[in-house]
């Protein structure tokens, strides 16, 4: 566990036939959205959705939320029992920094409109992945994010935070506890809509403060520092 005691959880921490058999008399349905735009339509989102399709959440309830700005580039997924896509489009962006910006302030309306009264759980994941191994059960919780590769084990000092003070990402040299990556977060309905309008929020006030050229605009350091702040 964390020095605040939130679970940490890979292979061979815990118990799968527990989480079968608890599961098996709490149905629940998980929600997956992903944003897809632009020429990441054709690169990714295919092998995305067919690898989630094999591998996420396998045996449960799941909808696929996919938010896109071209509905005629879709493509055909021949989805197993149990799974839903339901797809959304969105208004194209010029700039790959405000299509960063906006898919906060998206997700957050798509989870008031809809997506609250649809799933129990929600992850939301970049689509330039592809799920490897099963993504199961083992993953649910009221909040949830994946720590960094590279940095999770890295002193806080080392990590590269957000330093610059006038930023709402700042996080002071010595503080810090982990640097969260920015493909993957999710959790309770109400959590992710947490989450995703304190970041919206503070890069709309460092947008009006000036601050983007430092900023990195994947969101990895305003969700980090959203994290850090909620534990």
């Amino acid at each position: 566990t964390t020095d605040w005691l939130a679970p940490v959880v890979w292979h061979g921490t815990y118990k799968e036939e527990v989480l079968k058999n608890y599961y098996a008399h709490h149905k629940i349905t998980v929600g997956l959205t992903v944003f897809a735009v632009g020429r990441y339509i054709e690169f990714y989102l295919f092998n995305f959705i067919s690898s989630a399709n094999k591998h996420f959440m396998v045996g449960q309830k799941v909808i696929i939320y996919v938010l896109t700005d071209n509905l005629s580039k879709f493509p055909w997924i021949q989805l197993s029992p149990l799974r839903t896509i339901k797809v959304f489009e969105i208004k194209r962006e010029k700039r790959w920094q405000d299509i960063s910006m906006m898919r906060m302030k998206t997700i957050s309306e798509h989870v008031v409109d809809h997506i609250q009264y649809e799933v129990d759980y929600l992850f939301c994941m970049d689509v330039d992945q592809v799920f490897m191994q099963k993504y199961g059960l083992e993953t649910l919780g009221e909040s949830v994010a994946q720590m960094h590769s590279h940095w999770y084990n890295a002193h806080p000092i080392k990590v590269p935070y957000e330093r610059n003070n006038l930023s709402e990402a700042y996080i002071p040299i010595g503080k810090g506890d982990f640097y969260y990556h920015a493909a993957v977060f999710g959790g309770t309905p109400i959590q992710v809509l947490n989450i995703a309008r304190e970041c919206f929020k503070g890069i709309m006030n460092d947008k009006k403060n000036n601050i983007e050229a430092t900023k990195r605009w994947n969101n990895q350091n305003n969700r980090t520092t959203g994290l850090y702040d909620m534990r």
